[in-house]
């Protein structure tokens, strides 16, 4: 995922960013052109600094989200190998 060349946040993810290619031209203020550089971030990063928008902002709202992932995971695995589902969870 890619955020704004200002930077900030919290912690997380501890690798190195690194500059996107190809990120282009922007018109800013007054017409002028200026570089938009955008910076790549670790999945773990992203996950770190943005725990709301992934469901994982209180650990009853992130053990929903990690059970309905396995199971969406589950589901899609057996469509794509062609076989029934049977699908058993317990908690």
């Amino acid at each position: 995922m890619a955020s704004g060349a200002s930077g900030g946040g919290g912690g997380g993810g501890g690798g190195a960013r690194r500059p996107v290619s190809g990120a282009g031209k922007r018109t800013g203020v007054g017409g002028k052109r200026e570089e938009l550089i955008l910076e790549a971030k670790s999945p773990a990063e992203f996950f770190a600094n943005n725990k709301t928008l992934t469901g994982f902002d209180n650990p009853t709202k992130a053990l929903y989200t990690t059970v309905r992932e396995f199971v969406e995971n589950a589901l899609d695995a057996t469509e794509t190998a062609r076989v029934a589902p049977e699908i058993i969870v317990t908690m």
